[in-house]
Protein backbone atom coordinates (compact mmCIF):
# COMPACT_ATOMS: atom_id res chain seq x y z
CA UNK A 1 0.00 0.00 0.00
CA UNK A 2 1.38 3.44 -0.79
CA UNK A 3 -0.26 6.85 -0.16
CA UNK A 4 0.91 7.94 -4.05
CA UNK A 5 0.03 11.47 -3.40
CA UNK A 6 2.47 12.23 -0.57
CA UNK A 7 5.09 9.56 -1.92
CA UNK A 8 8.58 11.47 -1.67
CA UNK A 9 11.19 10.44 -4.03
CA UNK A 10 12.73 8.50 -1.85
CA UNK A 11 12.24 7.75 2.31
CA UNK A 12 14.93 9.44 3.13
CA UNK A 13 13.14 12.84 1.80
CA UNK A 14 10.02 12.14 3.52
CA UNK A 15 8.91 13.94 6.65
CA UNK A 16 8.94 12.64 9.59
CA UNK A 17 5.76 12.27 10.71
CA UNK A 18 4.55 10.94 7.50
CA UNK A 19 6.97 7.98 7.77
CA UNK A 20 4.97 4.99 9.36
CA UNK A 21 2.64 6.26 6.10
CA UNK A 22 4.52 6.63 2.96
CA UNK A 23 6.64 3.08 3.12
CA UNK A 24 6.31 -0.21 1.86
CA UNK A 25 3.62 -2.39 4.23
CA UNK A 26 4.66 -5.95 5.22
CA UNK A 27 1.95 -8.14 7.45
CA UNK A 28 -1.54 -7.70 6.89
CA UNK A 29 -2.14 -6.55 10.64
CA UNK A 30 0.48 -3.61 9.09
CA UNK A 31 -1.28 -3.34 6.18
CA UNK A 32 -5.04 -2.56 7.85
CA UNK A 33 -3.49 -0.53 10.42
CA UNK A 34 -1.33 2.12 8.41
CA UNK A 35 -4.55 2.11 5.90
CA UNK A 36 -6.73 3.30 9.27
CA UNK A 37 -4.48 5.57 10.10
CA UNK A 38 -4.05 7.01 6.83
CA UNK A 39 -7.75 7.35 6.33
CA UNK A 40 -8.36 9.16 9.35
CA UNK A 41 -5.24 11.82 8.81
CA UNK A 42 -6.70 12.05 5.41
CA UNK A 43 -10.57 12.77 6.37
CA UNK A 44 -9.79 15.25 8.75
CA UNK A 45 -6.72 17.55 7.02
CA UNK A 46 -9.19 17.37 4.03
CA UNK A 47 -12.14 18.69 6.02
CA UNK A 48 -10.54 21.25 8.11
CA UNK A 49 -9.98 19.14 11.27
CA UNK A 50 -6.21 19.16 13.13
CA UNK A 51 -7.95 17.65 16.59
CA UNK A 52 -9.94 14.69 17.51
CA UNK A 53 -11.95 13.48 20.61
CA UNK A 54 -12.24 9.50 21.92
CA UNK A 55 -14.84 8.97 24.25
CA UNK A 56 -12.69 6.57 26.26
CA UNK A 57 -13.96 3.34 28.11
CA UNK A 58 -10.96 1.88 29.20
CA UNK A 59 -11.76 -0.67 26.59
CA UNK A 60 -9.97 -2.08 23.67
CA UNK A 61 -12.21 -0.57 20.58
CA UNK A 62 -11.76 3.41 21.85
CA UNK A 63 -7.55 2.66 23.00
CA UNK A 64 -6.94 1.40 19.58
CA UNK A 65 -9.00 4.26 17.98
CA UNK A 66 -7.31 6.62 20.21
CA UNK A 67 -3.93 5.30 18.84
CA UNK A 68 -4.96 5.58 15.68
CA UNK A 69 -6.10 9.28 15.92
CA UNK A 70 -2.85 10.32 17.67
CA UNK A 71 -0.71 8.72 15.00
CA UNK A 72 -3.08 10.71 12.53
CA UNK A 73 -3.47 13.78 14.33
CA UNK A 74 -0.38 13.90 16.69
CA UNK A 75 -1.17 13.28 20.42
CA UNK A 76 -0.98 16.71 21.51
CA UNK A 77 -4.04 16.60 19.32
CA UNK A 78 -6.17 14.15 20.73
CA UNK A 79 -8.24 14.38 24.32
CA UNK A 80 -9.78 11.47 25.27
CA UNK A 81 -12.57 11.83 27.85
CA UNK A 82 -13.71 9.04 30.10
CA UNK A 83 -17.12 9.12 31.58
CA UNK A 84 -17.62 7.03 34.13
CA UNK A 85 -21.07 5.28 35.51
CA UNK A 86 -21.88 3.67 38.61
CA UNK A 87 -21.59 0.24 36.49
CA UNK A 88 -17.88 1.48 35.26
CA UNK A 89 -16.11 -1.08 36.50
CA UNK A 90 -12.69 -0.10 38.75
CA UNK A 91 -10.04 -2.21 36.40
CA UNK A 92 -11.77 0.23 33.61
CA UNK A 93 -11.37 3.05 35.31
CA UNK A 94 -7.89 2.42 35.88
CA UNK A 95 -7.27 1.12 32.48
CA UNK A 96 -8.51 4.32 31.06
CA UNK A 97 -6.68 6.60 32.98
CA UNK A 98 -2.99 4.72 32.70
CA UNK A 99 -3.43 4.05 28.85
CA UNK A 100 -4.44 8.28 28.64
CA UNK A 101 -0.93 8.87 30.37
CA UNK A 102 1.00 6.34 28.70
CA UNK A 103 -0.51 7.44 24.98
CA UNK A 104 0.26 11.13 26.38
CA UNK A 105 -2.99 12.90 25.06
CA UNK A 106 -5.07 15.25 26.83
CA UNK A 107 -7.46 13.52 29.21
CA UNK A 108 -10.72 14.51 30.81
CA UNK A 109 -12.81 12.40 32.99
CA UNK A 110 -16.93 13.42 33.51
CA UNK A 111 -18.85 11.44 35.80
CA UNK A 112 -22.30 11.00 34.52
CA UNK A 113 -24.43 9.32 36.92
CA UNK A 114 -25.56 12.82 38.01
CA UNK A 115 -27.11 13.53 34.27
CA UNK A 116 -28.63 9.96 34.54
CA UNK A 117 -30.30 10.63 37.59
CA UNK A 118 -31.91 13.94 35.72
CA UNK A 119 -33.77 10.80 33.61
CA UNK A 120 -35.29 9.35 37.14
CA UNK A 121 -38.86 10.64 36.56
CA UNK A 122 -39.23 8.30 33.02
CA UNK A 123 -39.00 5.35 35.01
CA UNK A 124 -36.57 3.60 32.87
CA UNK A 125 -36.14 0.02 32.66
CA UNK A 126 -34.23 -2.66 31.06
CA UNK A 127 -32.35 -1.76 27.76
CA UNK A 128 -34.23 1.53 27.93
CA UNK A 129 -32.26 2.58 30.97
CA UNK A 130 -28.95 1.05 29.89
CA UNK A 131 -29.27 2.86 26.50
CA UNK A 132 -29.21 6.30 28.01
CA UNK A 133 -26.11 5.93 29.65
CA UNK A 134 -24.66 5.66 25.90
CA UNK A 135 -26.89 8.24 25.00
CA UNK A 136 -25.63 10.61 27.30
CA UNK A 137 -22.07 9.75 26.30
CA UNK A 138 -22.84 10.77 22.94
CA UNK A 139 -24.10 14.02 24.02
CA UNK A 140 -21.54 15.07 26.00
CA UNK A 141 -18.82 14.13 23.31
CA UNK A 142 -20.50 15.94 20.93
CA UNK A 143 -21.03 19.18 23.03
CA UNK A 144 -17.74 19.34 23.83
CA UNK A 145 -16.73 19.02 20.16
CA UNK A 146 -19.28 22.36 19.79
CA UNK A 147 -17.68 24.19 22.62
CA UNK A 148 -13.63 23.11 21.82
CA UNK A 149 -13.57 21.97 17.92
CA UNK A 150 -12.39 18.52 17.21
CA UNK A 151 -13.68 15.20 15.20
CA UNK A 152 -15.35 13.50 17.14
CA UNK A 153 -14.51 9.75 16.80
CA UNK A 154 -16.54 6.56 16.81
CA UNK A 155 -15.37 3.35 17.86
CA UNK A 156 -17.78 0.99 16.87
CA UNK A 157 -16.09 -2.08 15.15
CA UNK A 158 -17.51 -4.23 12.14
CA UNK A 159 -18.53 -6.78 14.14
CA UNK A 160 -20.64 -4.46 16.31
CA UNK A 161 -22.06 -2.32 12.85
CA UNK A 162 -22.71 -6.57 11.71
CA UNK A 163 -24.80 -7.64 14.29
CA UNK A 164 -26.67 -3.91 15.39
CA UNK A 165 -24.79 -4.36 18.42
CA UNK A 166 -24.82 -0.68 19.68
CA UNK A 167 -27.01 2.34 20.70
CA UNK A 168 -27.98 4.54 18.57
CA UNK A 169 -27.88 8.46 18.85
CA UNK A 170 -25.41 6.71 21.78
CA UNK A 171 -22.30 5.23 20.94
CA UNK A 172 -23.15 5.60 16.63
CA UNK A 173 -21.96 9.13 17.18
CA UNK A 174 -18.94 10.37 15.92
CA UNK A 175 -17.89 12.13 12.12
CA UNK A 176 -15.43 9.37 11.44
CA UNK A 177 -14.89 5.53 12.44
CA UNK A 178 -11.34 4.24 11.97
CA UNK A 179 -11.98 0.64 12.85
CA UNK A 180 -15.58 0.04 11.24
CA UNK A 181 -14.52 -2.12 9.30
CA UNK A 182 -12.15 -4.44 11.14
CA UNK A 183 -13.59 -7.06 13.00
CA UNK A 184 -13.27 -7.59 17.08
CA UNK A 185 -10.96 -10.38 16.61
CA UNK A 186 -8.86 -8.50 14.52
CA UNK A 187 -9.02 -4.98 16.59
CA UNK A 188 -6.75 -7.21 18.88
CA UNK A 189 -4.77 -8.92 16.37
CA UNK A 190 -3.98 -5.19 15.69
CA UNK A 191 -4.29 -3.57 19.49
CA UNK A 192 -0.98 -6.14 20.00
CA UNK A 193 0.62 -5.48 16.77
CA UNK A 194 0.46 -1.97 17.86
CA UNK A 195 2.09 -2.76 21.26
CA UNK A 196 4.84 -3.92 19.01
CA UNK A 197 5.38 -1.15 17.71
CA UNK A 198 5.27 2.00 20.16
CA UNK A 199 1.82 1.18 21.41
CA UNK A 200 0.39 1.46 24.91
CA UNK A 201 -2.41 -0.87 25.42
CA UNK A 202 -2.00 -2.52 28.36
CA UNK A 203 -2.62 -6.28 28.98
CA UNK A 204 -5.68 -5.81 30.93
CA UNK A 205 -7.44 -4.42 27.73
CA UNK A 206 -6.03 -6.63 26.02
CA UNK A 207 -7.25 -10.21 28.53
CA UNK A 208 -10.59 -8.73 30.33
CA UNK A 209 -13.57 -9.92 28.95
CA UNK A 210 -15.19 -7.35 26.67
CA UNK A 211 -18.11 -5.68 28.42
CA UNK A 212 -20.22 -2.30 27.08
CA UNK A 213 -20.74 -2.06 31.05
CA UNK A 214 -24.67 -0.73 31.25
CA UNK A 215 -25.40 -3.07 33.77
CA UNK A 216 -23.43 -4.59 36.56
CA UNK A 217 -21.45 -7.62 35.12
CA UNK A 218 -22.87 -7.31 32.22
CA UNK A 219 -20.70 -9.06 29.26
CA UNK A 220 -20.80 -8.75 25.65
CA UNK A 221 -20.99 -12.44 25.34
CA UNK A 222 -24.58 -12.03 27.12
CA UNK A 223 -25.80 -11.28 23.81
CA UNK A 224 -23.76 -12.18 21.42
CA UNK A 225 -21.63 -15.73 20.11
CA UNK A 226 -18.16 -15.45 21.36
CA UNK A 227 -15.90 -13.25 18.84
CA UNK A 228 -14.47 -15.86 17.38
CA UNK A 229 -17.49 -17.90 17.02
CA UNK A 230 -19.07 -14.61 15.96
CA UNK A 231 -16.12 -13.49 13.42
CA UNK A 232 -16.04 -16.69 11.65
CA UNK A 233 -20.10 -16.56 11.10
CA UNK A 234 -19.80 -12.94 9.72
CA UNK A 235 -17.15 -13.52 7.29
CA UNK A 236 -18.45 -16.30 5.75
CA UNK A 237 -21.72 -14.50 5.60
CA UNK A 238 -20.46 -11.25 4.42
CA UNK A 239 -16.80 -11.35 2.72
CA UNK A 240 -17.53 -14.51 1.30
CA UNK A 241 -21.54 -14.15 0.71
CA UNK A 242 -22.59 -17.35 2.03
CA UNK A 243 -26.17 -18.58 2.13
CA UNK A 244 -27.15 -20.62 5.39
CA UNK A 245 -27.28 -23.61 4.23
CA UNK A 246 -23.30 -23.69 2.55
CA UNK A 247 -22.70 -22.11 6.15
CA UNK A 248 -24.84 -25.36 7.70
CA UNK A 249 -22.60 -27.44 5.32
CA UNK A 250 -18.99 -26.11 6.01
CA UNK A 251 -19.92 -26.80 9.83
CA UNK A 252 -21.09 -23.92 11.55
CA UNK A 253 -23.41 -24.14 14.45
CA UNK A 254 -27.11 -23.95 13.59
CA UNK A 255 -28.64 -21.71 16.00
CA UNK A 256 -25.62 -19.53 15.77
CA UNK A 257 -26.03 -18.95 12.33
CA UNK A 258 -29.65 -18.25 12.41
CA UNK A 259 -28.96 -16.00 14.99
CA UNK A 260 -26.36 -14.07 13.30
CA UNK A 261 -28.04 -14.11 9.92
CA UNK A 262 -31.07 -12.57 11.70
CA UNK A 263 -28.78 -9.96 13.92
CA UNK A 264 -27.14 -8.56 9.95
CA UNK A 265 -30.34 -8.28 8.58
CA UNK A 266 -32.22 -6.69 11.15
CA UNK A 267 -29.51 -4.02 11.79
CA UNK A 268 -29.06 -2.23 8.09
CA UNK A 269 -31.58 0.52 9.53
CA UNK A 270 -28.98 1.32 11.98
CA UNK A 271 -26.25 0.87 9.80
CA UNK A 272 -27.02 3.24 7.22
CA UNK A 273 -27.13 5.78 10.11
CA UNK A 274 -23.82 5.13 11.38
CA UNK A 275 -20.84 7.64 10.48
CA UNK A 276 -18.48 6.53 7.41
CA UNK A 277 -14.90 5.01 7.63
CA UNK A 278 -11.90 3.40 5.56
CA UNK A 279 -12.66 0.32 3.19
CA UNK A 280 -9.86 -2.10 4.69
CA UNK A 281 -11.50 -5.47 4.07
CA UNK A 282 -12.72 -7.50 0.94
CA UNK A 283 -16.64 -6.15 1.84
CA UNK A 284 -17.22 -3.16 3.86
CA UNK A 285 -20.60 -3.28 5.33
CA UNK A 286 -21.41 0.45 3.91
CA UNK A 287 -19.29 0.59 0.65
CA UNK A 288 -19.93 -2.84 -0.80
CA UNK A 289 -22.81 -4.47 0.82
CA UNK A 290 -26.68 -2.98 1.31
CA UNK A 291 -29.35 -4.99 1.69
CA UNK A 292 -33.12 -3.09 1.72
CA UNK A 293 -33.81 -0.98 4.74
CA UNK A 294 -37.57 -2.03 5.10
CA UNK A 295 -38.17 -5.93 3.94
CA UNK A 296 -40.03 -9.26 4.79
CA UNK A 297 -37.55 -11.30 3.78
CA UNK A 298 -35.39 -13.33 6.28
CA UNK A 299 -33.09 -15.83 4.71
Amino acid sequence: FWDLGATPASPQDAPQEDVNICRPLGSLDDQVYANSVLGLKDYAHKNGFDKAIVGLSGGIDSALCAEIAADALGKENVTCIFMPSSCTSPQSAQDAREFAGKLGCKFEEIPISTFISAFDTLGLKGGAEENLHSRIRGMILMSYSNQNGGLVINCANKSEMATGYFTMYGDSVGAYSPICDIYKSRVYKLAAFKNEHGGCISESMLTKEPSAELHPGQKDTDSLPDYGTLDAVLYAYIEENKGRAEMLAAGFDRAVVDKVISLVDKAEWKRRQCPMGPKVSLRALKHDRQIPVTQHFFE
